[in-house]
């Protein structure tokens, strides 16, 4: 029995002994879950912080894409041309480069009955400078005209007019309402003296701005012209 007592008492200081290596193992256990927390949160925050950055970043570059594509895909017919007006030496009834656009266009009809009012019946040379109003391109005004004709024609009249300046399609017109004299009779106009209309086009070359056209399909002024006319001369008296 003390045999037996002696040694199980001496077999009790080995649990002591084994205690400290199981706390180590636990505290070891421990600090290595302490860091991969750590870096699992660390590289976490990283993660979210880029994802607004990146998100911002491929927004911009799609909307500078669409906006790329948009204007390379603009149609032609958003775009006003603005034609670099230069001066030239051209007829003397061509209206000064100086003046913007729509007025250009309304001067250049007015100087247009003007040169024939005012043309000598007994000079060509004066019908012809009207004739250099009118555009010489293929297929435009002087290519539908017979030259001698267009003499011919207005040597027997005389003309009065009210002008409007006309805006559709971004494009630029000018309606004429106008009344014909005889030459050899200047006090009424002809026709009962109900006016006729006309809607001019242009054309724009090195020279300037020239008549390209002229619609007399129309019965009135155009719904797209202002209300008043730019010019109106309806008298042949200076």
């Amino acid at each position: 029995m003390a045999r037996g007592r002696q040694t199980a008492q001496q077999s009790k200081p080995s649990n002591p002994e084994q205690k400290p290596s199981l706390v180590l193992v636990i505290a070891i256990i421990g600090a290595v879950a302490v860091i991969v927390g750590s870096i699992i949160t660390y590289f976490g925050n990283v993660t979210a912080a880029s994802i607004p950055v990146e998100a911002a970043q491929t927004a911009e570059a799609r909307h500078t894409a669409v906006a790329i594509t948009a204007q390379a895909y603009l149609p032609d017919s958003t775009i006003t041309p603005v034609p670099t007006i230069t001066p030239a030496i051209v007829a003397t009834s061509t209206p000064s480069p100086t003046l913007a656009v729509d007025s250009q266009l309304v001067q250049l009809i007015d100087n247009y009955y003007t040169c024939i009012n005012i043309a000598n019946t007994g000079s060509d040379s004066d019908y012809e400078e009207c004739w250099n109003l009118l555009s010489d391109r293929p297929g435009e005004f002087q290519s539908n005209l017979n030259k001698n004709n267009f003499k011919a024609y207005w040597k027997k009249y005389k003309v009065t007019y009210a002008l409007y300046y006309c805006s559709k399609n971004l494009q630029s017109y000018v309606d004429a309402r106008y009344y014909l004299y005889e030459r050899s009779d200047l006090s009424i106009p002809i026709g009962n003296g109900s006016p006729f209309y006309l809607e001019y086009l242009f054309a724009f070359d090195e020279n300037g701005w020239r008549i390209k056209g002229a619609d007399d399909s129309i019965s009135e002024i155009g719904s797209y012209c202002e209300s008043q006319p730019r010019i109106e001369k309806l008298s042949l008296k200076p």
